[in-house]
């Protein structure tokens, strides 16, 4: 990384140590008000790496809408976030995020980081 970007993590004797929220990007939620129902969020610009996690199980894509699966899915529409995992994923600020939950009132939290 160059000399003006930050770390996503803060480290120690080269261990990961804890997430490096204080020099993030920029944060976010998704709420989802409807289950079933996509909500989206616009990755900010400069974004390069996105952190996700949610208090529920979570279905989600980029630049296309997610969705739940009915049944057996292998064509890529969505990726599932199992509910307390944390997955960083790289991004560009032009990318747009869609999330989906079959339960309402879902939060999915998003830190940005350069």
């Amino acid at each position: 990384m160059g000399a003006n970007n930050y770390t996503a993590y803060n480290t120690s004797n080269g261990s990961l140590a804890a997430d490096n929220e204080a020099s993030a990007l920029d944060t976010g939620t998704v709420v989802i008000s409807s289950g079933g129902t996509a909500e989206s969020a616009t990755i900010p610009e400069g974004a390069r790496l996105i952190r996700l996690q949610s208090d529920r199980n979570f279905w989600y894509n980029f630049n296309t809408t997610a969705v739940v699966p009915t049944g057996d899915d292998v064509s890529g529409s969505a990726i599932f976030l199992p509910a307390g995992e944390k997955r960083y994923v790289q991004v560009k600020s032009s990318d747009t995020l869609s999330a989906i939950s079959a339960s309402t009132g879902g939060i999915l939290n998003l830190v940005f980081w350069t």
